[in-house]
């Protein structure tokens, strides 16, 4: 495919604005004043794996936790545990995909 076709079709979708909603738009480049660090890729692999682990654990402490927070005696404690849960889900939301999300918890 001739290089000037690419060109053309890149500015006819930029002119549709077909990138216009595209995640970061308008946003300066991360970490582009940064001198290149040769194990950027390892890095990032170990805080995505670390994220990983943390989300992992907070849904098998969803699935133990609230069955017995809805049931449980003392409903100030509950509702404050389950608060404390909802602050968690929201802060792991931030790093998940929309169908990776975890629903908040409702009384």
């Amino acid at each position: 495919m001739p290089v000037d076709r690419v060109e053309r079709q890149i500015r006819e979708a930029i002119d549709r604005g077909e990138f216009d909603a595209l995640p970061g738009a308008g946003k300066p480049l991360d970490d582009v004043d940064r001198q290149y660090d040769p194990g950027w890729w390892a890095k990032r692999w170990v805080e995505r794996a670390h994220r990983e682990d943390a989300v992992a654990e907070l849904r098998l402490r969803i699935r133990s936790e609230v069955p017995r927070l809805k049931v449980a005696l003392d409903r100030d404690d509950a509702k404050r545990r389950i608060a404390e849960l909802n602050a968690l889900i929201a802060e792991a939301n931030e790093y998940l995909g929309k169908a990776e999300r975890i629903p908040p918890i409702t009384w």
